[in-house]
């Protein structure tokens, strides 16, 4: 690529690489889109709960951190389970131990849930023995800490020896759980929960799956680093404390001044990571962190996928899409691959083609909505170049572009195919559809229609399909934004695909129309008092 300088147009260009992060707190899918490469996960099992106490008993154990596994994957495109484990409830005022943490999966990846801390239930005889898991629980008086797994976390602390009281610290991801201290004052104190582990896979260092602190007559354990809970003694009569939502590590074990339950364990955590120029996906939260590679383009000038350059004179910033520079929202690569690939195999009878629709065909032609009951127009947006349609935002006030090809005015809903290339202002109180319908009016559902309806207060986009009576919509799983995305339907004599940038997102078969529909239409509607625009700038329908 040759960048030619002048004055008053310069540009500052660079590498601008990222990772993807893809952050699970609840159970889910996630989905490869495009590309194959390697994919660093962080699957963390939910914790332990601490042991319970019944009342005139010696301390309970703090419970287990939930199984911690991290390293690196390839994969391609599919979809992969995310499973995320629950904590373990605490141990109960009957002295039994806590309840084991739920595990955590992704894709062929299973972490075990924690071991729950061993609980109390004799002031003269042993505590119960903790149980076995990602991490182990601690155990009781008299009793030794139960083992963790393997390469997932490790074992719990033992209880006290002798007249002590107390219970041993859960195991973390990083460390053991301490053992109960048997000495005076006070007859033992609760052992510390094991360590949990450092991770940056976000971009920031955060600790997780650390142990639960075991109870003691005269003090409790302290927690684990990274959320567990702790320990509480014999003076305070409390429950044993929880570990925080989402870290996977273990809840605190409780002493005996009166019945009192285990601190429950924190529920897991799936993380995956992978680099921008090798994979898209979808699912969990999405956040994006620099890669830290300041690299500047080669000697002969390359540069790589997703590199980007500004005007500073304009502010204009493009970026570089598999070989092809694309202003940023503008239509993605995915958008544009679809605008321009061969069309040319099953298109028998081409019914409109408006590239930008700068200069629109002759006939075609605008309709308003008589009872909106404010301004609404439509106009020619001089940067992007597409038409915009705008309505006052008067509840009720819509706007239609019907683009119709006179020869050719009608297209068979069973076997065509439509693109619009369209983009909205994102308001809650709008919604924009793009499609094809019956009817040249304002309201496109009324009439036998297949459509997109891309509309903030919904959250997603949706593909909806009308045979005159009734309408259904379907989500596509795909955020709305204020960016130009590209929305295709394929019909057919048995459902209706809806693509998304070029990626199918959803399949319809209910409702759909059972004969011709009369031409493309784009609607903007105002649901609410706030002016909205929406824009088109490419639509293309034709028969197959």
């Amino acid at each position: 690529m040759v960048i030619t300088y002048k004055a008053g147009n310069r540009l500052v260009g660079e590498n601008k690489l990222y990772y993807k992060v893809h952050t699970f707190t609840s159970s889910g899918t996630f989905e490869i889109t495009a590309g194959t490469g390697d994919v660093e996960y962080l699957v963390i099992a939910g914790g332990a709960g601490g042991g319970g106490s019944v009342n005139n008993t010696v301390g309970s154990a703090g419970g287990g951190a939930g199984g911690y596994r991290t390293a690196t994957l390839s994969r391609g495109l599919g979809s992969y389970t995310v499973t995320v484990g629950a904590g373990g409830a605490g141990g109960g005022t009957s002295g039994a131990n806590g309840t084991d943490g739920s595990d955590s999966v992704f894709d062929t990846i299973t972490s075990d849930g924690g071991g729950g801390g061993g609980g109390s239930s004799g002031f003269t005889g042993s505590g119960e023995v903790g149980n076995t898991g990602g991490s182990g629980g601690g155990s009781g008086r008299l009793q030794s800490g139960a083992a963790g797994t393997s390469g997932q976390g490790y074992a719990g602390g033992d209880g006290t020896t002798g007249a002590y009281y107390a219970g041993g610290g859960g195991g973390g991801s990083a460390a053991v759980g301490s053992n109960a201290v048997s000495s005076a004052p006070g007859y033992g104190s609760g052992g510390a929960g094991g360590a949990g582990t450092s991770s940056s896979i976000t971009g920031t260092a955060v600790i997780r799956a650390g142990g639960g602190g075991g109870g003691g007559h005269y003090a409790g354990g302290a927690a684990g680093s990274g959320g567990a809970g702790a320990g509480t003694n014999n003076s305070s009569g409390d429950d044993g404390l929880p570990a925080t939502a989402n870290t996977g590590s273990g809840g605190g074990g409780c002493s005996y001044n009166g019945n009192n339950s285990g601190g429950a364990g924190g529920s897991g955590i799936v993380i995956v990571k992978y680099h921008s120029s090798d994979i898209n996906a979808t699912g969990g939260t999405v956040t994006e962190i620099d890669d830290g590679s300041a690299a500047k383009p080669t000697a002969d000038g390359t540069l790589v996928n997703n590199s980007t350059f500004t005007e500073t004179d304009t502010g204009k910033e493009y970026i570089l899409n598999y070989g092809q520079w694309t202003e940023k929202n503008q239509p993605s690569q995915s958008s544009i691959v679809e605008l321009l690939g061969d069309h040319s195999e099953p298109l028998n009878q081409r019914m409109v083609e408006c590239f930008l629709l700068r200069y629109p065909p002759y006939n075609t032609f605008v309709t308003v909505n008589v009872a909106g009951s404010g301004h609404t127009s439509v106009t020619q947006d001089a940067i992007d170049g597409g038409l915009r349609l705008t309505t006052s935002g008067s509840s009720g006030d819509r706007i239609a572009l019907c683009i119709q090809d006179t020869p050719h005015a009608w297209v068979n809903t069973y076997s065509s195919e439509f693109i619009w290339v369209v983009k909205t202002d994102n308001h809650a109180n709008s919604f924009t559809d793009a499609g094809i319908s019956d009817t040249v009016n304002t309201s496109l559902s009324a009439g036998k229609s297949v459509y997109f309806r891309i509309q903030q207060a919904n959250t997603n986009i949706y593909l909806s399909t009308n045979n005159g009576s009734v309408n259904t919509s379907t989500s596509t799983g795909v955020a709305t934004d204020t960016n130009y995305h590209a929305y295709k339907g394929v019909c057919t004599s048995s459902a209706i695909d809806g693509f998304v940038d070029g990626i199918k997102r959803v399949t319809q078969t209910s409702n759909r129309p059972n004969e011709s529909a009369a031409a493309p239409n784009m609607m903007v509607a105002a649901t609410g008092a706030t002016a909205v625009w929406g824009e088109t700038n490419y639509c293309e329908v034709y028969n197959t």
